[in-house]
């Protein structure tokens, strides 16, 4: 972890996590729209690096993490679990009080079983949400943020489609500080 310069910051971490009672989300034979919810203790060797660029208005991350799950005692695999994430996350405060913001979510390899019982990797996802704040007076903001800006279909777990594009927003109102 560190920085190169004023404005360029980095992150590399490798790791050994060992999970005791992992929950892991694997689909029920009788019924593929039900889960059953597996505890389990699994081994997961962590690779993960991150890349960022910030100034006092401005700031990029970009990282990615891979996963290699072993020692898996009561399954045959990391049922819901990514074996690679891939994410960025832009925040731009564009003028006084007004901030706008972009992350995008990449995964891949994430197993789940199918009605034959057999293990399958569910297609790559891909999910771009845009947004953004304005600081009204000191206390008070208002947002508003669009999900899956493209319109991806794909599916997070087996069977459970994720919502196309879709708009939020509200208020935050902040009652410390």
């Amino acid at each position: 972890k560190g920085s190169a310069g004023e404005h360029f910051t980095y992150d590399a971490k490798l790791s050994y996590v060992q999970y005791k009672n992992a929950l892991l989300y694997l689909n029920n034979a009788l019924n593929t729209r039900a889960f059953d919810i597996l505890k389990d203790t699994l081994n997961d060797l962590k690779i993960h690096g991150e890349l960022g660029y910030n100034t006092n208005n401005f700031s990029l991350l970009a990282g990615v993490t891979g996963n290699a799950y072993n020692n898996i005692k009561h399954n045959d695999k990391a049922w819901g679990f990514p074996q690679m994430d891939i994410t960025g996350s832009l925040r731009w405060n564009i003028v006084k009080n007004v901030m706008l913001k972009s992350d995008i979510d990449l995964m891949n390899g994430i197993y789940y079983r199918n009605a034959d019982g057999k293990a399958r990797l569910l297609q790559r996802s891909a999910d771009w949400n845009i947004g953004a704040e304005w600081s009204i007076v000191k206390y008070v903001s208002i947002w508003a943020q669009v999900n899956n800006l493209l319109n991806n279909k794909y599916q997070r777990w087996d069977g459970y489609p994720v919502i196309g594009t879709n708009v939020l927003g509200g208020i935050i109102i902040n009652f410390g500080q």
